[in-house]
């Protein structure tokens, strides 16, 4: 990936109403720079050659999966719907995914996965998100 595809996102994104500004074509190489070497910082990007990025591929860790399920909880989220937020699908993960996940997370990490048919139970062990990292830490 090199600025291209990052200045076609950002040009569309300014015709769909998404951006107020309208940038010269400077501004757009060079903010367009800054988002690319953002994703390289935060791991999303890794250099193949000088001047071309690769995309990553990201997973979600088990500690990120609890602690989103957990703020989706406490934003009051229900059991059945949890797994179906839309948050999920920022991370790639499907509904399925996300029950998978959790369940593979464990009791011993603050939550239970009960499962009969399409309907599913989560039983917290912690009573915050605080509590949960302070499972997850040990």
């Amino acid at each position: 990936m090199n600025t291209d595809p990052m200045i076609a996102f950002l040009s569309e994104a300014r015709c769909d109403g998404r951006l107020d500004n309208q940038w010269s074509d400077q501004v757009s190489v060079r903010i367009a720079r800054c988002v690319l070497g953002l994703l390289r910082d935060v791991g999303f990007l890794r250099e193949a050659a000088r001047g071309r990025r690769e995309i990553v591929d990201y997973r979600m860790s088990d500690e990120g999966a609890a602690i989103l399920a957990r703020e989706l909880i406490e934003e009051g989220v229900t059991d059945s719907s949890l797994c179906n937020h839309p948050d999920w699908g920022l991370f790639g993960m499907t509904p399925s995914e996300v029950v998978e996940r959790l369940d593979q997370i464990g009791e011993h990490r603050g939550v239970v996965v009960q499962r009969a048919g399409s309907v599913v139970h989560f039983t917290w062990s912690v009573k915050s998100v605080e509590e949960l990292i302070d499972v997850l830490a040990r």
